[in-house]
């Protein structure tokens, strides 16, 4: 057999080699390419779950500021009726006005 012939056959040999090989390695990158998107979008997905349903238990702005504003109310509320009229008193005649007595407690 002739060198060159020998050389011929080896490097067609070779380049099927690396096509096959090359194909092989392209199917085994794409399955892992796939592999790690679904990953990456069970993870995605997961923590959106997770976010979104941490936020249920918020109470929207405009709640919690109704909230407040009725606590206010209530509270004046109870002032103003704890407050009520002074209650009457009878200052005897030439006595010290800081010695005021209730109506009903007064002594004849």
């Amino acid at each position: 057999m002739n060198i060159r012939r020998i050389v011929t056959v080896g490097a067609l040999a070779q380049l099927t080699r690396q096509v096959v090989n090359g194909r092989r390695r392209a199917l085994l990158e794409r399955s892992r390419r796939r592999r790690a998107a679904g990953a990456l979008g069970v993870l995605a997905g997961a923590g959106l779950a997770w976010w979104f349903l941490s936020r249920g238990e918020e109470v929207p702005a405009w709640k919690r500021k109704k909230e407040r504003r009725e606590t206010r109310r209530a509270a004046a509320r109870q002032r103003n009726q704890a407050a009520g009229p002074p209650p009457e008193v009878h200052v005897a005649t030439n006595d010290d006005t800081a010695l005021r007595v209730p109506v009903g407690e007064r002594k004849h």
